[in-house]
């Protein structure tokens, strides 16, 4: 996986290696660039992230570290339909077919209101390759593309994800993922599935 995020005409360039372990909806990531570290995280929450140059750990549970929030889930686990939407508790309050495009449009509960008031969600050929998310005042605050669609393991999962998220200011900020080396099965390497904290590791807060 390769991300590239804009920002004000600085480019941050993210490299790591994901290892997907499903129905369990474990994900080991090893990030290369810009920092060396080892990011463990499951279904619940519950994550580890480990730094081997300072043999350092650092535990966290929280939902923002939900494996359902990594880009590819939705699409690993074949509910491109809504894209977790529903788990949300978001409703779909309209829905048009335009040419070859299905657009449904979905109602944020209010909860999330401060987040997210509606999203729109455009399927081609039942796959979602766009999705806009605006607030309370109409405004657009991400927009969403899927690219590339490639069948693994009877899932169809995009090999380029590009965000847009719109600042307050005026500003916005672009993220440019791309995932290459699609591999499962026996094509990958098994070792990296079974990854292990050193008992030495010193954990910090």
């Amino acid at each position: 996986m390769t991300s590239q995020t804009l920002q004000s005409d600085k480019l941050i360039t993210t490299e790591a290696d994901q290892y997907f372990l499903f129905p369990e909806g474990r994900i080991i990531s090893y990030f290369q660039t810009p920092e060396e570290y080892v990011f463990v995280s499951n279904i619940l929450g519950e994550s580890k992230i480990y730094r081997p140059k300072q043999n350092q750990l650092i535990l966290r549970s929280a939902g923002i570290f939900t494996t359902k929030n990594n880009s590819l889930y939705y699409f690993l686990t074949n509910q491109t339909y809504d894209l977790g939407f529903k788990d949300l508790g978001m409703q779909v309050y309209d829905s048009e077919e335009d040419g070859d495009y299905l657009i449904t449009r979905w109602q944020a509960p209010a909860r999330m209101i401060h987040q997210v008031d509606k999203i729109e969600l455009v399927h081609e050929n039942l796959l979602p390759v766009y999705s806009k998310y605006t607030n309370t005042d109409g405004e657009v605050t991400l927009k969403v593309y899927f690219e590339d669609f490639s069948i693994v393991q009877g899932s169809q999962m995009p090999k380029r994800i590009t965000e847009i998220i719109y600042l307050p200011q005026g500003d916005s900020i672009i993220k440019r993922t791309d995932f290459t080396r699609i591999n499962f099965g026996s094509g990958c390497n098994q070792d990296k599935f079974n990854f292990t904290v050193p008992e030495d590791a010193v954990i910090t807060k």
